[in-house]
C-alpha cells in the first residue's frame, strides 16, 4: 500500500516521466526483485559499502532509462565510483546478463503487444470499410 501511494505521488509530481516510459519498465526498476539482483551482483563482486552499491544501482537505472549508453557502464563504474577496471567489467557483464536481458524481454513483449493491437485495428478498419462498399444500393431518381 505504501509503495502504491509513493508511485501515485511520483506520478503527480513528474507526469512527463511517467508518459515517457512504460509502466512495465518503471515497475521493473522499482521492483524488489531488481534491487535484489543488483545487491547480489555487488555481493558477488565483494562490494558491500552502501555508497558504492547505491552508486552502482543509480548508474544501472541511468542505462535502463536511456540516459547512459550501456557500453559506457564500465567507464562510469570505474571512473565515477573508483572501482577497479576488472570489477567494473565483471559487474557490467553480470548486469547485462541478469538485468538488461530481462529488460529486453519486457521491451520485446511490449513491442509485440503494440504490433498485435495495430494489426487488429487495421483488420477492424478493413472490415468496416468493406461493409460500406457492399451497401451500394441506390433508388433511381425519378
Amino acid at each position: 500500500m505504501n509503495k502504491e501511494i509513493d508511485i501515485i505521488n511520483l506520478q503527480e509530481e513528474y507526469p512527463e516521466f511517467f508518459e515517457a516510459f512504460s509502466s512495465e519498465i518503471i515497475e521493473f526498476v522499482l521492483s524488489k526483485k531488481t534491487s535484489q539482483k543488483i545487491a547480489n551482483i555487488c555481493i558477488e563482486n565483494k562490494i558491500t559499502e552502501k555508497d558504492l552499491v547505491e552508486g552502482i544501482a543509480f548508474r544501472i537505472t541511468y542505462v535502463i532509462f536511456g540516459k547512459l549508453p550501456k557500453e559506457n557502464l564500465i567507464i562510469t563504474l570505474r571512473d565515477g565510483l573508483e572501482i577497479s577496471e576488472e570489477k567494473a567489467k565483471k559487474i557490467s557483464e553480470s548486469v547485462d546478463k541478469i538485468i538488461f536481458s530481462e529488460l529486453e524481454r519486457i521491451k520485446n513483449k511490449k513491442d509485440k503487444d503494440i504490433e498485435k493491437k495495430t494489426i487488429k485495428n487495421e483488420e477492424s478498419a478493413k472490415i468496416v470499410k468493406d461493409d460500406f462498399k457492399k451497401d451500394a444500393y441506390r433508388e433511381p431518381i425519378g
